[in-house]
């Protein structure tokens, strides 16, 4: 290997003794040796010098292209090869390399809120330690790194475990590999930051979630500020906007992993809410089997029997449920953008209560059925954009409510079945809480809906965006639309395909993952296999930059519109669409 002279006295060095690895981008190994004059003047006059670190040694040996011990040998002709790469590079153009894509790891630092460990003037420029100042599950994040997208990162050692980790840009990383790691970042950080929201609402007693029968899935039921797993509590829930009619049954599924846990129902009620989504008026008892209990198999939903209650459209209904044991883990809607009510111990079915406690998940419910005389049914499958997240809670914000009220108005109200879960893909699965693929509920939660006529599919930024590192591409996503064209149609159902929305400025916004939305978005506007298509997009972008959202419109994260944007796209549905 050839030598390289070091001037270590000008660097204001006397010793440098540091590893191959690391910034060479080397496996660990071999250790590189530099000093002064001064420092071999001054160990010439050290008697006893030993051997390992004999700088006279070392010196003497370097003279003759020698190594004063036996060397890997591999490891040298790795060096070698690494610095050939620096000098063909230029050492200048290497350091501004890794300024520039430290820069970006600066930037993603914070973008995202987060601290620096080191104070400024002290921070590295091929290593950032993050500081975990917003409290994430940093295992929980680097366990995604890993999983999805094959990547390793460190969360701290020892005292620092957990409350630190570290990003890498030095050794041969470059713009591209940066710009792929910063997307799995933000992938695997929204995860993780999903996930301590929900534990927020839900204590992890058992380290169990479930994946539901037409929900998302929560984490055990217990919550911390209630008896664990709600032994002894009634759950409040309400369902937002029903349709008119005279007859409900309520669907209560409970899917537990493992799927070996019974759910004892000790009573349960139905009533009209009021806006806070408590109950008001008269109390119906639900029961099973014409029993005011039961309880349900391990894995299985329960329909209740029918129920005489007058409702109204666009009315919500308040279902009480006491859980006279513990449940173990809870079958829930993440995203219910509506306020519910656990009381304290004892049964409360039949009377309001003072809430112990109140979360905005929808625990145990899942739907009701109503009898009307034109059960005709429009289905709204989509994500967390459908599903009304960032909209006012309690208010009926989404696009959906916002397309009932006109549909009511318009003197030809139709059921709307909204099935859309925060977060969810129409490919491929991301996390308990996002729920099975589009494709893989598809049958269970648009085909078997009874009376189902509609469809309305918007779905497809989250495949873009959460899997950025490595997006699906356009056609990917065509062919997931065409197979639920497909499916609904086979079974009589009308299927209208909305554009998806602008997302620049979101956190997990590319540049390649917007050019595979122009193209998804150029098909759904001229393709012929649906009925037609609703162009969310032309109503919510900016015209002076279609990639984003017009700002009035979105909710702060440039991703989920706010009340008002939710608004624009009820109003751009065609009502003609449903006659």
């Amino acid at each position: 290997m050839p030598h390289l002279a070091t001037d270590a006295a000008a660097l204001g060095i006397d010793v440098l003794l540091t590893g191959s690895q690391k910034a060479f981008a080397m496996p660990p190994g071999m250790a590189l040796f530099a000093a002064s004059e001064a420092a071999f003047a001054r160990a010439e006059t050290i008697n006893d010098r030993g051997y390992y670190f004999d700088f006279i040694e070392f010196r003497a040996n370097g003279e003759k292209s020698m190594t004063p011990s036996t060397p890997c040998i591999s490891l040298i002709y790795g060096l070698r090869h690494q610095l050939n790469k620096f000098m063909a590079e230029g050492l200048e153009n290497r350091y501004e390399r890794h300024d520039r894509l430290n820069g970006m790891v600066h930037d993603w630092v914070r973008k995202h809120g987060f601290d620096f460990f080191a104070q400024e003037g002290y921070r590295s420029k091929g290593l950032t330690c993050v500081a975990n100042n917003k409290g994430i599950d940093v295992a929980a994040m680097i366990g995604l790194l890993k999983k999805n997208h094959s990547l390793i990162i460190d969360g701290g050692y020892g005292k620092l475990k957990g409350k630190t980790f570290r990003i890498s840009n030095m050794g041969d990383e470059s713009d591209a590999s940066m710009g792929a790691v910063i997307a799995a970042l933000d992938d695997s950080l929204l995860a993780a930051e999903q996930r301590a929201l929900r534990l927020a609402h839900y204590d992890e007693v058992t380290g169990l979630v479930n994946v539901t029968d037409s929900e998302a899935s929560c984490s055990a039921a217990a919550r911390p500020d209630v008896d664990p797993q709600y032994n002894n509590y009634c759950v409040e829930c309400s369902l937002d906007y029903v349709d008119g009619g005279v007859a409900t049954t309520v669907l209560i599924p409970k899917v537990p992993l493992p799927i070996d846990t019974p759910l004892e129902i000790g009573a349960a009620t139905v009533a009209i809410a009021g806006a806070d989504g408590k109950p008001t008026g008269e109390f119906r008892t639900l029961t099973f089997g014409n029993a005011p209990s039961v309880t349900i198999p391990a894995g299985a939903p329960l329909l209740s029997d029918p129920v005489t209650l007058d409702v109204k459209a666009l009315e919500s209904l308040s279902i009480s449920i006491f859980l006279p044991t513990a449940t173990g883990p809870c079958t829930c809607h993440f995203a219910g953008t509506a306020t519910a009510y656990i009381s304290g111990p004892g049964n409360f079915t039949q009377a309001t209560f003072e809430p112990a406690s109140t979360f905005t998940n929808r625990a145990f419910i899942s739907g009701v059925e109503i009898t009307r005389p034109d059960p005709r049914t429009i289905i709204a499958f989509g994500d967390s954009i459908t599903d009304g997240t960032a909209s006012t809670v309690n208010a009926n914000k989404r696009w959906p409510d916002v397309l009932a009220e006109r549909l009511a108005a318009a003197g030809s109200a139709r059921p709307i079945s909204n099935q859309a879960i925060a977060g969810n893909r129409i490919l491929s699965w991301q996390s308990p809480i996002f729920g099975d693929p589009a494709l893989a509920r598809f049958d269970r939660d648009v085909l078997s809906v009874p009376n189902a006529r509609w469809l309305v599919i918007l779905e497809g930024v989250n495949d873009i965006g959460m899997g950025a590192a490595n997006p699906p591409s356009a056609a990917q996503l065509i062919s997931g639309y065409r197979q639920m064209i497909e499916r609904a149609e086979a079974r009589g159902i009308e299927v209208y395909i909305a554009t998806v929305l602008p997302y620049e400025g979101a956190r997990y916004y590319q540049e390649a993952g917007e050019a595979v939305r122009s193209q998804v978005n150029a098909w759904i506007r001229s393709n012929t296999e649906a009925a037609g298509f609703i162009d969310f997009d032309a109503a919510m972008r900016d015209p002076a930059n279609p990639k984003k959202m017009k700002a009035e419109l979105q909710s702060g994260d440039w991703l989920h519109p706010n009340d008002a944007g939710y608004k624009v796209m009820g109003d751009a549905v065609d009502l003609a669409l449903f006659k």
